[in-house]
This record gives structure tokens, C-alpha cells and sequence, in this order.
């Protein structure tokens, strides 16, 4: 924490002697319900530009990381920040649009892909956002950011044509969970190490294995992982569309797998049934072979896992490797943000966004509310210090929250050193994607139909 702190300082002008007192009376007001310790705020320091300037910020409404980024800002710097908040997102998805055209906007845009509808890739084409690199190239010059402290896949993220114009703020990683005996029983094979495919065949195997058995299920989807399909795609590092190269590069025998398994999900769904009849039984998770979880993953694990005990079960933990390569993961960017190409204080927004990207998460794991929770830190100091917090906190909830034991935490940094690739998901291709094979999954249409429309489809949208 003392080393991103330092690093946090040669961004800006110089220290301000009696900053901390400063900072210790101002964390006494409360912003969005929380407000910063004395330990928080220790060592903090200021812009202190002779020059006054402003930033306005848009961003989606309710997510704490922008909002406890943007308090910290307000304080160790002296810009004017104006901020607007979006409750809508199509309305955030509007404005963006039409003020960019009329050459206006804000100077920062705050993305989260629980709510994103923009294709961001395709606002980078246009020219919609400011190249980064000058400023990144400046604190490289002094040591203030280091590359070595971040996973290059997720800053490569935000590159288009070589340059950089998104910083990856948070991250996450879909989840997988069964029954250590499940496994030992009839899967022993993914002991071994699995990639997507291996992983893949078990689900669709337990699908029908379980077809016949009432109030048991052998997959279930949940949190952001409700339409699988794309996610599945997207996370196996097999990306679908070449914005580079303006091609689609679809792979048909993996979309064919993917759609098969999704079909015989959806006929074998018991979920309405099983929850009906044991929705209020914390122990619910043991009617299912395997759970899926694409909420934040610190929080999402460490709840979980904790579930599983009640009813003195352990499970094994599954993150979602590549298609056909062992020990190889992909992440997706849950945060993001960038400048706005129009705006007149480029410098100021990219020390804004520096500031959320090495922000020292302050973890609540005391309830299990959504609302407090984080995404995985991009800075991997912080991820590490998040991941020590998890081992040892902790929590109250429907049940009891235990600390998440030492093998899960070694798994999950094992995961963490081979992470490979990182995507911005594309909420428009992924719409695309669930409305043309709706009719191979309602039976209405054979697969290399639905296969041929998507193909089209696809590149219809990236020739627009």
C-alpha cells in the first residue's frame, strides 16, 4: 500500500505538509454512505496547478468503486469535479452519443459492464476517445507507473491500433462449483486439469445424467451468466469479432458445442420447480451438480464456498480456462473508463482515471450486499491485499460467512498467475448472438441456419 501511495505521489506537483489534517476533518462528511479513515487518507497528496481547471465525469449510478474513487480524488486534488450520475444507462448511452457528434460531453467516461450498452470498441474506431499514451509515457519517464504492476492482457484490453485509449479499472472471472464427491465419483478427469472443452462435456454429461431425477439439476447459471452462450465464447479466448481487421472470426464447431449445450440445458431445466421448492433452504446449492457464478469473484467464492458447508459439503472450484488449452484463464474488464476526445482538460481526467485505477478498495465484507462489493483490482498490490482480507474476514449474512480457507486462496493465485487474455464485452454483438439462435433453441431452426443468419448478421454490424 506504501508503494502505490508513493507512486500516487510523483503523479502529482508536491506534498502538502498539513494535507493529513486537512483530509482527516474532510473524511468527517459522508458521500454515498461511507467515508474515509484516518488510515485511508494518511499520506494522500494534492495537485496543486496554479492553473484552476474542471473535469466532469459521466457514469452509471451506484457503483462503488467510481463513487469512493471520485471522493478520493475530490480530496488529494484541487480540480473542480462535476459529476453526473446515471440511473438510466440508455440515457447515458444517448447523451454520449449525440454530444460527441456536436463535438461536446464530459472529460471522463466510468464504464461498468453490469450495465453497459455501448459498443466500446466501436466508439474507439470512430475516434470518440483520447489517446492515453503521451501520459502514460510521462510517468513512465519518472517510475510513477510501472507496467509490471498490472496484467498486461487487461491493459492490451484498451488498445486499438497500438494505442491506448480505455484504462481497465476492475476485473472478474466466471466461476464454476460442484461437489468434491460429484467429481471424485463420476469426473475424476478434471482433477487432472480441464480446459473449457473438458469442462464443457461435464455439464453437458451431468445435464442428462440428472434429466430424470426430480428437484436436481445438473447445471445452474447464475448471477451474469443467465444467457451462457456468448460468455462462454468471449471467456474461452476465442474472440468473435477482429475490430482491427473489421472481420468476424467465428468458430463454428465451438459455437455448435456451445448451443448444443445451451439447448440441452434449457429442456432439462428444473430451476422454477427446484426453487419453488426449496427457495428458502440455504442449502439449496446442493441440487444442483454444477453452479455457475459470474458475480465479483472475492465475494461470489468466499459466499459460496461458505454455503456449500452449511450442509458440510466441500466443493471444488472451477475458474473458466481457455477452450482448448489447460491452465490458461481469461478475465473480462468489469470497470473501465477513458477520456472524452473533445475534452479541454485531457491531463486532469487522465490523473483522475490513474486514481481509480490504483485506488485502495476498502472491502465490507460484514454483509452480504451487492452493493458493496467490489471487482477484482487491476493493481496487482491491491489484489493482493484484497485476497489476504478474504482469507481472514469474517462476515454476516443469511448464514455464516467464514473466511475463505488457505486452499482456495492458493488456488485462485495460481489462477490469477495465468490469466492470459481480457475482453470489453460487447453488449450489442451479444444481443445480436441471443436473438438469432433463440430459434435453434426453440426448435423452430436447425443449426447451420441459425449459424448462417449469425455469420451475416455479424458482419452486417461491423460494416456499419
Amino acid at each position: 500500500m506504501h508503494e502505490e501511495r508513493e507512486n500516487m505521489g510523483k503523479r502529482q506537483r508536491f506534498i502538502i505538509g498539513f494535507l493529513v489534517c486537512t483530509l482527516c476533518i474532510a473524511a468527517c462528511g459522508k458521500n454515498n454512505g461511507v467515508s474515509l479513515s484516518e488510515e485511508e487518507t494518511e499520506g494522500k497528496t494534492v495537485n496543486v496547478s496554479s492553473e484552476h481547471s474542471e473535469i466532469t465525469i459521466y457514469c452509471q449510478d451506484e457503483i462503488a468503486l467510481f463513487n469512493h474513487a471520485i471522493r478520493e480524488y475530490k480530496l488529494i486534488s484541487n480540480v473542480d469535479v462535476h459529476v453526473e450520475r446515471f440511473e438510466d444507462v440508455s440515457e447515458m448511452e444517448l447523451r454520449i452519443t449525440t454530444e460527441t457528434l456536436s463535438g461536446g460531453g464530459p472529460d471522463v467516461w466510468l464504464f461498468s459492464d453490469r450495465s453497459n450498452s455501448l459498443d466500446i470498441h466501436k466508439m474507439i474506431m470512430n475516434g470518440s476517445f483520447y489517446a492515453l499514451d503521451e501520459f502514460l509515457e510521462e510517468e513512465k519517464s519518472y517510475g510513477g507507473y510501472q507496467e509490471e504492476k498490472y496484467y498486461s492482457c487487461m491493459i492490451n484490453a484498451g488498445k486499438f491500433d497500438g494505442k491506448q485509449y480505455i484504462l481497465p479499472l476492475s476485473f472478474n472471472m466466471t466461476q464454476y462449483y460442484a461437489d468434491s464427491s460429484l467429481i471424485d465419483t463420476y469426473y475424476p478427469e478434471l482433477q487432472d486439469g480441464y480446459d473449457m472443452q473438458k469442462l464443457l462435456q461435464a455439464l453437458k454429461k451431468e445435464c442428462v445424467r440428472t434429466q430424470n431425477e426430480p428437484y436436481y439439476m445438473g447445471a445452474m447459471f447464475t448471477g451474469q451468466t443467465n444467457y451462457p452462450v456468448y460468455m462462454i465464447i468471449e471467456e474461452s479466448q476465442k474472440s468473435i469479432l477482429n475490430y482491427e481487421e473489421k472481420q468476424v472470426a467465428l468458430d463454428r464447431d465451438m459455437m455448435k458445442e456451445m448451443m448444443e449445450l445451451w439447448k440441452l440445458w434449457a429442456e432439462c431445466n428444473k430451476s422454477e420447480e427446484i426453487l419453488g421448492k426449496y427457495g428458502k433452504d440455504l442449502s439449496i446449492l446442493t441440487h444442483y451438480s454444477f453452479m455457475s457464478d459470474g458475480t465479483s469473484m472475492f465475494n461470489a467464492v468466499r459466499h459460496n464456498v461458505s454455503q456449500y458447508a452449511i450442509s458440510d459439503i466441500k466443493p471444488y472450484l472451477y475458474m473458466m480456462p481457455a477452450w482448448d488449452q489447460q491452465d490458461s484463464y481469461m478475465a473480462y474488464i468489469t470497470e473501465f473508463g477513458g477520456i472524452n476526445k473533445n475534452s479541454n482538460h485531457p491531463k486532469e481526467a487522465y490523473d483522475f482515471l490513474r486514481t481509480v485505477m490504483d485506488y485502495q478498495v476498502v472491502y465490507n465484507f460484514n454483509k452480504f450486499d451487492s452493493s458493496l462489493y467490489y471487482n477484482l483490482p487491476v493493481n496487482k498490490t491491491i489484489l493482493s491485499s484484497a485476497l489476504q482480507l478474504v482469507s481472514t474476514q469474517k462476515g454476516m449474512g443469511k448464514f455464516d460467512i467464514r473466511p475463505l480457507p488457505k486452499e482456495y486462496i492458493e488456488q485462485i493465485e495460481e489462477v490469477l498467475e495465468h490469466i492470459d487474455t481480457a475482453v470489453i464485452r460487447n453488449p450489442k454483438a451479444e444481443a445480436i448472438i441471443k436473438e438469432v439462435t433463440m430459434p435453434y433453441f426453440t426448435g423452430e431452426q436447425e443449426f447451420d441456419t441459425c449459424y448462417t443468419t449469425l455469420e451475416n448478421r455479424l458482419k452486417l454490424y461491423m460494416a456499419e
